[in-house]
């Protein structure tokens, strides 16, 4: 999407809107999020993407993985909801020690064994990060 209005309006269930910052150390560009400075972000260097700059990100609920064993680097959520939906469930997530509300869609299988109040892990497979003032697409990141 070309910019955070488009990337908001399309899909269901509603993409996961994130503010945060670029950042930058041993040799690596990063963005750390306001509301969960544990999950970080690496990214790519990218023209008009500055340390210490701003930005929006959007992360599609099917570009994000659950883990069921977190490790001590990963971001620690707890399990709040979930919600069947056929052949996917829709999760949604606390990271710890923050107000942040995340959704997750991922095949149903991955998430038989998902209850309410687990611990899980998350890592965001891709989403596109934006100006926070000018709400235009800067970039897309991928793993």
């Amino acid at each position: 999407p070309a910019n955070l209005f488009v990337a908001d309006f399309m899909g269901n269930p509603q993409t996961n809107i994130l503010q945060g910052r670029v950042n930058t150390g041993e040799g690596s560009k990063f963005i750390t999020l306001d509301e969960c400075p544990a999950l970080r972000i690496p990214v790519e260097d990218q023209p008009g993407l500055d340390r210490g700059m701003k930005v929006t990100i959007n992360i599609r609920p099917e570009d994000i993985n659950i883990t069921h064993e977190p490790g001590s680097q990963d971001l620690h959520c707890r399990v709040y909801t979930t919600q069947p939906m056929g052949s996917e469930v829709l999760v949604h997530l606390k990271p710890e020690n923050t107000d942040l509300d995340l959704m997750v869609k991922n095949p149903e299988e991955q998430c038989l064994d998902l209850k309410s109040e687990m611990i899980v892990a998350i890592n965001p497979k891709r989403g596109n990060i934006f100006d926070a003032v000018s709400e235009e697409l800067i970039c897309s990141f991928g793993f």
